[in-house]
């Protein structure tokens, strides 16, 4: 197994409570990793880090890319030195957490998994800023925004 370092800012025990105030820019997080997640101030939406540059899912469903400026709550980064494990096909989402776990011994290890695939469908979602006095995390989480996408015809790019 490739151990790598995970660099976390903030931890989950800080936003229970709704300590949302961002106190690291996303620059100062990238020194640390070029993929991850994590959230951007007052809880507005999520925090994607995919090849060193840093995106906002926010509330509404729209992504916008990060300048690096933006101040930041919590996030988990790491380099990502992906190894490729195989190509599988027609499966689902339980039969591919079945495969990803059963290819090493995870248990109580962060890891990530990069996947491209074509998807027929995708439910994801996101939360609205919140404002001060912040609510908790649980009150945030009762009113998240879900999206779902499904694939109408499969375009070659």
């Amino acid at each position: 197994m490739n151990y790598q370092t995970l660099y976390q800012y903030g931890t989950l025990a800080l936003m229970v409570p709704g300590l949302f105030k961002g106190t690291k820019s996303l620059n100062d997080i990238l020194k640390h990793g070029d993929t991850g997640i994590g959230t951007a101030d007052s809880l507005d939406g999520e925090l994607i880090v995919l090849n060193g540059q840093g995106y906002q899912v926010k509330g509404s469903g729209k992504i916008q890319k990060l300048t690096g400026m933006e101040m930041v709550p919590f996030a988990d980064v790491h380099f990502a030195h992906f190894t490729r494990l195989n190509q599988i096909q027609n499966i689902n989402k339980s039969e591919l957490a079945d495969y990803i776990f059963n290819q090493n011994d995870y248990q109580n290890i962060f890891f990530a998994v990069k996947i491209h695939g074509v998807f027929s469908n995708i439910h994801t979602r996101s939360v609205n800023k919140a404002n001060e006095p912040y609510p908790t995390l649980v009150e945030m989480a009762d009113k998240q925004a879900t999206f779902d996408a499904t694939l109408q015809t499969r375009k070659e790019l």
